[in-house]
C-alpha cells in the first residue's frame, strides 16, 4: 500500500499490473489541491520502474479538481501479458495519419505464442501468472469488423487509436454545439500513404448530408498548407448561418431629462440614467425620450440545413409609468408638470412640492401625504422633511431628520452632529457625509468621503470618486466598493458586508418557556385521561380537558414555528462571490472587516485588495 504524505492513498493491484487510488480526501484549510507532481513523486519513491503515463495521471487530477470521486481510478498501467491464441489488432498503415470510410485499417490476428507482460516494477509477467491474459480484444467505436475477411474497416473520416485491448477510430470532424460549424484536422496524407485531395474530404462531408454548407475554399487552403508544411492543419470545413437574435427594446432619454454637464466630482455626473433614479423638473408636454420596440431577429441554418430559430428581442427594461404617455412616434411625453423619476424600471412624472430655497423657519417642517419634494436650497439644522416618495436636495442636509419612501438625493453633503438621521426606502446619494446616520432600502452612493458615519443599506455601498471612509460603521447586505478605509492615524473603522448575524437568544428563551408550559399541560392531560378510565369526568372537567387539548396543540405548533425561525435566523448563507469589500486604494490599520460573523483586523496597510469570507478557512481573507 502506498500512502501519500498529503491526502491520497494508492495501492498496487495483486497482479502488479496497475496502481490505483485506494482513498482520497479533498484538501481543506491551507492544504494544496492534488497535483500530478504529488502522484508521480510518490510513484518514484516506491520503486516504480516503467514509464509514467502523464496523460492518465492528468485525467485523475482533473477529476479530483472537479470534485468527482476518484476512488478506484488507475494512475499507472503495466503491459498485460497475452496467451497464445489471444486476438490482437494488426494495423495496415500509419496511425499518425487519418482513415476514410471503408478503408481497411487492419485485421484481427491471433498470437502464435505467449507474449509476456511487464508489471509496474518492470518485472516480466508470464501469461500463466496473470488473470488478465485471456481478456478479449474489442473493436470499438468508429470501425467495424468484417467477419468474412477478418478485416477491420473505418466507418468515417478519423484517426486510428489502438491499445492492447481495443482499436477504435476517433472522428476528426467536430460539430459546434449550435451546429453552425464543423471543424476538422486536415492532413496531406492518409493512413495508407495516399495523398488526400479536396474531393475526398468533400465526399466524407457529403455523406453526412451537409450539401451547400461545405466550405470548399477553406478545405483547399488547409490542404495546400498541409502539403507545404507536412503538418496537420485545423480548418472550418462546413459553415451554417447562425441565428441573429432580435435587438432588445430600449429607452433613449431626451436632453430634457439627462443630467447636466458638471464637474466630474459632482454626484450627478455619475448617475446612470438606465439604472438609477433621476430627478428633473419638467413642464407638461415635455418629451422625456423615445421608446424603441424590440426586434424579431433573423432565423439561421445549421450545417445540415435545419432552421435555427432566432430569439426575439425583449421589451425595453424601462417602461412608461405614472403620468406619461407613449405617442405613435414612440416619444414618451409628460401628461403633467412635475418631477421626472426613473425608478423600478419605469419612467414617471410625479406630483412634487418645490421649495425655492431652504427648509428653515420660513417653511417649517415639511410633511407630504403624497408625491415628492424638491428643495432648491438646504435642509437646516433641527428641521425635518417627510415624503412618501422622493426627496431631492440641491445643497446640503444639516443635522435634520429626513424620511423618504423612495430615494434621497443630495447634490452636496450631509452634515450631522448626532441627532439627525436619514432613512430612505430606496437609495441615498450624496457627495460627502459627516457624523451622519443613514439607512437605505437600496444602495448608498457617495463620491468624496464618509467621516464617522453610521451607515447601513440592503444593497451596495459604493463610491464614484475618491470614496474615503474614516471612522464609524458602514454596512451593506450585498457588498462594498470603496476607495480608502481608515487613515494613517489608525482611526477605528468597522465595515460589514453581507447579512448581519442575527441574535437568536430571545427566540431560544421563548422556546424554552413554551416547552416547559407544553410539558405541564401534557402532565395534566395524562392525569385526566387516567381519571376518565377509572371514575369518568363530569361535563365541566370534559370542557376543561377540551380547552387544554386545544392549548396543547397551539403551543406545539408555536414550538415548531419557533424552530423554523431559529434555524432561519441562525443560518445566513454567505456567497463569497456576492458579499465582499473591495478597496481600490488603501485599507489602513484600525480597520476591521466583518463578513459572515467573522472579522479581520488590519494591522498593516493593505493596498488594492478584495476582502471576502473563505468557507474552507472559516475566516475573512483578502486577495
Amino acid at each position: 500500500m502506498l500512502r501519500d504524505p498529503g491526502n491520497i492513498e494508492l495501492y498496487v493491484t495483486d497482479d502488479g499490473l496497475a496502481v490505483k487510488v485506494k482513498s482520497y480526501a479533498p484538501p481543506g484549510g491551507s492544504k494544496a489541491p492534488l497535483t500530478q507532481k504529488q502522484i508521480t513523486g510518490r510513484l518514484k519513491k516506491v520503486g516504480i520502474r516503467i514509464d509514467i503515463d502523464h496523460e492518465l495521471i492528468n485525467a485523475v487530477v482533473a477529476k479530483a479538481a472537479a470534485g468527482s470521486d476518484i476512488t478506484g481510478l488507475t494512475v499507472l498501467k503495466g503491459k498485460v501479458p497475452l496467451k497464445k491464441g489471444t486476438l490482437y489488432f494488426k494495423p495496415r498503415g500509419n496511425p499518425e495519419f487519418p482513415v476514410f470510410k471503408g478503408m481497411v485499417i487492419g485485421s484481427m490476428e491471433k498470437h502464435d505464442q505467449d507474449v509476456p507482460g511487464v508489471d509496474v516494477f518492470a518485472q516480466k509477467v508470464l501469461p500463466e501468472n496473470s488473470t488478465r491474459s485471456t481478456q478479449s480484444f474489442k473493436v470499438g467505436s468508429g470501425c467495424v469488423l468484417d467477419k468474412e475477411s477478418n478485416q477491420i474497416l473505418a466507418r468515417g473520416y478519423g484517426q486510428v487509436l489502438n491499445s492492447s485491448l481495443e482499436v477504435k477510430v476517433k472522428p476528426l470532424f467536430r460539430i459546434s454545439p449550435d451546429k453552425t460549424r464543423i471543424t476538422s484536422i486536415i492532413f496531406h496524407s492518409d493512413f495508407q500513404g495516399e495523398s488526400i485531395t479536396p474531393e475526398r474530404i468533400v465526399q466524407s462531408l457529403t455523406e453526412m448530408k451537409l450539401g451547400s454548407s461545405i466550405d470548399h475554399k477553406s478545405i483547399e487552403a488547409a490542404l495546400s498548407k498541409a502539403y507545404q508544411t507536412r503538418a496537420p492543419q485545423i480548418a472550418v470545413v462546413a459553415r451554417g448561418k447562425p441565428a441573429l437574435d432580435g435587438r432588445d427594446g430600449y429607452f433613449d432619454p431626451s436632453e430634457a431629462v439627462k443630467p447636466p454637464d458638471v464637474n466630474d466630482q459632482d454626484v450627478n455626473v455619475r448617475v446612470n440614467f438606465r439604472e438609477q433614479s433621476i430627478f428633473r423638473s419638467i413642464v407638461q408636454g415635455t418629451v422625456l425620450g423615445r421608446l424603441y420596440p424590440p426586434e424579431k431577429g433573423q432565423d439561421g441554418l445549421d450545417v445540415f440545413g435545419n432552421t435555427i430559430s432566432a430569439q426575439p428581442g425583449k421589451d425595453s427594461p424601462i417602461q412608461p409609468g405614472k403620468n406619461v404617455e407613449v405617442l405613435d412616434s414612440g416619444d414618451v411625453s409628460a401628461l403633467i408638470s412635475g418631477l421626472v423619476v426613473l425608478d423600478n424600471s419605469q419612467i414617471s412624472v410625479l406630483d412634487f412640492l418645490s421649495i425655492n430655497g431652504d427648509v428653515d423657519y420660513n417653511t417649517g417642517n415639511i410633511r407630504l401625504d403624497s408625491g415628492s419634494v424638491e428643495i432648491k436650497g438646504s435642509i437646516k439644522e433641527g428641521f425635518s422633511v417627510k415624503s412618501p416618495e422622493h426627496v431631492l436636495v440641491h445643497k446640503n442636509i444639516e443635522e435634520a431628520q429626513v424620511l423618504a419612501g423612495g430615494n434621497v438625493e443630495v447634490s452636496f453633503g450631509i452634515v450631522m452632529k448626532g441627532s439627525g438621521k436619514i432613512k430612505a426606502g430606496g437609495l441615498v446619494r450624496c457627495k460627502f457625509a459627516e457624523n451622519a446616520v443613514i439607512q437605505a432600502g437600496g444602495n448608498i452612493i457617495f463620491s468624496s468621503n464618509l467621516n464617522n458615519c453610521q451607515v447601513s443599506c440592503t444593497g451596495v455601498v459604493s463610491s464614484t470618486g475618491k470614496g474615503i471612509v474614516i471612522g464609524g460603521k458602514i454596512s451593506a447586505e450585498d457588498h462594498l466598493e470603496l476607495g480608502q478605509i481608515g487613515s494613517d492615524y489608525g482611526v477605528k473603522t468597522d465595515v460589514f458586508a453581507g447579512p448581519r448575524q442575527k441574535n437568536v437568544s430571545k427566540l431560544q428563551d421563548e422556546k424554552t418557556k413554551l416547552i416547559k408550559h407544553h410539558k405541564e399541560i401534557k402532565e395534566i392531560l395524562v392525569q385526566q385521561a387516567m381519571q376518565s378510565k377509572t371514575g369518568g369526568l363530569n361535563d365541566q372537567q370534559k370542557q376543561r380537558t377540551k380547552e387544554l387539548m386545544e392549548t396543547y396543540n397551539t403551543i406545539q405548533n408555536r414550538i415548531k414555528k419557533m424552530d423554523r425561525l431559529i434555524l432561519e435566523k441562525s443560518t445566513d448563507s454567505v456567497d463569497p462571490q456576492k458579499h465582499y469589500v473591495l478597496v481600490k486604494n488603501i485599507a489602513y490599520p484600525g480597520t476591521t472587516i466583518h463578513i459572515a460573523g467573522k472579522q479581520l483586523k488590519i494591522h498593516e496597510p493593505i493596498r488594492s485588495a478584495r476582502f471576502f469570507f473563505d468557507p474552507s478557512k472559516d475566516a475573512v481573507v483578502w486577495s
